[in-house]
C-alpha cells in the first residue's frame, strides 16, 4: 500500500447520528489490490448554520504548519543600504551611474555597496553577502559573473561618468588634486615600478592620482600612474586630465611637490594660472 504523494485532499461531509461531520479525504494507490483507495481524516463538524467548527486537533495542526513556515523565514540587514541609497541620491552618484552605466546600475551599485559595507573583503564573498543583506539584484551574481561585469565595463563609460561627477562637484566647491603612492609586489601589475614614497621609502608601488571635493571629500577621478612617476612629473598628466574633465577654468594651488622649470612652462603653456608656496632663494 502507498499514498500518491502530492494528492490534494478533498472535503467530505457525512451526517452521523444526526451530526454532519466533516473529513478530509485523501486518495491514494493501492499497490497489492492495483486499485485507488481512500483514507479519511476528521476534521471538523458543520453547525445549524452550515458554518464549518474545526476540531482542537485541526486547529492545532494548521498551528504548527504556520510555526514551520515562520522558521523557513530568512533574515536581512536593510540599515546600511538604506543609507548608502541615500547618500547616492544626495550626492548625484546613484543618477550619474543610471546614466552612464544604464545596463549595468544594479550590478555596480550592489557591488559598490558590498565594498563598502565589507571593507576589505574579496570579491568572490559577494554572493555569500548576498544571501544576508539587502541589494538592488533581483538575481544572484556569482564570481564569473562578477569577472564577466568587470571587463565589459566600456571605458567611454566611465570617462562620461567622471565627467559628470566633476560637473556636480565644481557646482558648489573647488576641486583638490593629490597622488599617494600603494606598495605592492605584484608582478602581473605593469605600472608596479620600484619609486620613493612619502616616506622616502624606496619599494616597488603603485601610483593613484586623484581629483576630489575639497570640501566634501568626494572623489571624481582617477588615474593610475607607474610607481617610479615622483610628484613633479605627474603635472602634465594633471594638465591633460583638467582638458579631459572639460573644465572651462583652472586655477591652480600648489605646493613645492609639484614645482618645477618644466611644470611652469607647462602651464603657461596651457593658459593655466597658478598660486606656489616656492620661494626663489629655494630654487636650485
Amino acid at each position: 500500500m502507498a499514498d500518491s504523494e502530492g494528492a490534494s485532499p478533498k472535503r467530505r461531509v457525512q451526517v452521523i447520528n444526526g451530526v454532519p461531520r466533516v473529513y478530509e479525504d485523501y486518495p491514494y494507490w493501492d499497490t497489492e489490490k492495483k486499485q485507488c483507495r481512500h483514507r479519511r481524516t476528521y476534521i471538523g463538524r458543520l453547525d445549524e448554520q452550515g458554518a464549518f467548527i474545526p476540531s482542537k486537533s485541526y486547529l492545532a495542526g494548521q498551528a504548527l504548519s504556520a510555526v514551520d513556515v515562520v522558521k523557513s523565514a530568512d533574515r536581512r540587514f536593510y540599515g546600511a543600504g538604506y543609507l548608502l541609497d541615500h547618500i547616492g541620491k544626495v550626492t548625484g552618484v546613484e543618477a550619474d551611474i543610471a546614466q552612464s552605466f544604464p545596463s549595468m546600475k544594479d550590478q555596480i551599485i550592489s557591488l559598490a555597496y558590498f565594498l563598502v559595507q565589507e571593507g576589505e573583503s574579496a570579491v568572490y564573498r559577494f554572493p555569500r553577502w548576498m544571501l544576508s543583506h539587502w541589494h538592488r539584484l533581483t538575481h544572484a551574481l556569482g564570481s564569473q559573473g562578477i569577472s564577466r561585469l568587470f571587463g565589459s565595463i566600456p571605458e567611454e563609460a566611465k570617462l562620461d561618468f567622471f565627467r559628470l561627477q566633476a560637473k556636480r562637484r565644481l557646482e558648489r566647491e573647488y576641486l583638490a588634486y593629490d597622488t599617494t603612492s600603494i606598495s605592492s609586489y605584484s608582478e602581473l601589475i605593469k605600472q608596479v615600478k620600484y619609486g620613493h614614497n612619502k616616506d622616502r621609502e624606496r619599494l616597488p608601488q603603485i601610483n593613484l592620482a586623484m581629483v576630489f571635493g575639497e570640501e566634501s571629500g568626494l572623489p571624481v577621478y582617477y588615474r593610475l600612474l607607474p610607481g617610479n612617476i615622483s610628484d613633479i612629473s605627474t603635472m602634465e598628466n594633471m594638465i591633460a586630465d583638467a582638458a579631459f574633465l572639460e573644465f572651462a577654468k583652472v586655477k591652480l594651488v600648489w605646493d613645492m611637490g609639484f614645482f618645477s622649470a618644466k611644470n611652469v612652462n607647462a602651464l603657461y603653456h596651457a593658459h593655466y594660472k597658478f598660486i606656489t608656496d616656492f620661494h626663489i632663494a629655494n630654487y636650485p
